[in-house]
């Protein structure tokens, strides 16, 4: 079996600075490095989301397709689990992903045009062919998504409780994407509690309206700490950690 992403970039304007008529080629904003989310990844995470704006300046497109072993090689080497770092920045909500498994005449045709293809675009894959290959399967639908609560989890009665619909692997985004459980169960009794006030607003999706929650909160709360560029992720860390331990979160 052959894996493939196929990737869709959110908010492309805000890292894309437009080329010039001497400059064709894409260009990364100065913005993109001081923006908060982008700090929060880890190296391989940096490499391989601009490895993917790239790619979506070649091909003039926010959706494509990509080859894994590509990603693989973007962001490190053998070892890297791509799918956490692609689950990371979804969570981000910088991107949104399928992943799709090939069989092996599936790989020949797109290996066959991924070889055409190189000589342009590097690495691109025609999206008519993948769409015309019948026994292209997604391995990430609905019903193949594990659902409740992780037991990272259990300690909260309230995270036990609205998370029973929410997909493992969001789950699992959130913890690789914030700092501790704690502070992520703390966003979690804040929202059942505006749930419980707004019935007629309850969101049919948890899982989504949580991400989008917990990416608003801490966005709010590393601005209310005090910023170190020298060291800046890791002291919104420590006060984090300072205080769940006071007993303020």
């Amino acid at each position: 079996m052959r894996t493939i992403y196929k990737i869709e970039i959110l908010g492309w304007e805000k890292y894309n600075k437009k080329s010039t008529k001497n400059m064709p080629s894409v260009m990364i904003s100065k913005r993109f490095f001081d923006d908060a989310k982008i700090m929060t990844l880890p190296p391989s995470g940096k490499l391989l989301y601009l490895f993917l704006l790239l790619r979506r300046g070649d091909v003039e497109s926010n959706l494509f397709e990509c080859l894994h072993d590509h990603c693989v090689t973007a962001c490190g080497g053998r070892g890297v689990l791509v799918a956490t770092l692609l689950d990371q920045l979804q969570s981000f909500q910088l991107l949104r992903y399928e992943k799709i498994a090939l069989n092996i005449k599936e790989k020949n045709i797109i290996e066959n045009k991924l070889k055409e293809s190189n000589k342009d675009t590097g690495e691109q894959i025609q999206k008519t062919e993948i769409e015309k290959t019948p026994a292209i399967k997604s391995t990430r639908s609905s019903s193949a998504k594990p659902r409740g609560c992780i037991s990272e989890f259990y300690f909260d009665d309230t995270a036990q409780k609205m998370l029973n619909e929410v997909t493992e692997s969001l789950q699992r985004a959130w913890l690789a994407a914030y700092p501790s459980p704690q502070w992520i169960c703390h966003e979690i009794r804040k929202a059942a509690a505006w749930c419980e006030a707004n019935p007629k607003k309850r969101p049919k999706d948890f899982g989504r309206f949580m991400n989008t929650w917990l990416s608003n909160g801490f966005e709010t709360f590393r601005k209310g700490l005090p910023t170190n560029k020298g060291n800046y992720v890791q002291q919104n860390n420590d006060e984090i950690r300072r205080k769940i331990e006071a007993g303020e979160i």
